[in-house]
């Protein structure tokens, strides 16, 4: 499972060249297993990087429906 995590938000950083809904919905699927891992240490990390995404995400496309989104699910 934590492969899995960690393969989507290889796939949803800055690094990567998907697009920004392609990387939204990456960073949004690997927050959605999150809740599955059993280590509160492992879980506190992805929730930490899957928010950085977010937060990268929204920063640089305040405009568009699937960055506020986002935004909501961020600030939970």
């Amino acid at each position: 499972m934590e492969m899995k995590i960690e393969k989507l938000i290889k796939l949803s950083s800055k690094k990567s060249k998907r697009s920004p809904e392609d990387k939204y919905k990456f960073a949004e699927e690997a927050f959605d297993l999150t809740p599955k891992i059993d280590n509160e240490t492992d879980k506190a990390e992805i929730l930490q990087k899957t928010g950085k995404i977010f937060h990268d995400l929204l920063k640089h496309n305040k405009s568009n429906d699937s960055y506020l989104q986002a935004l909501n699910i961020y600030e939970k």
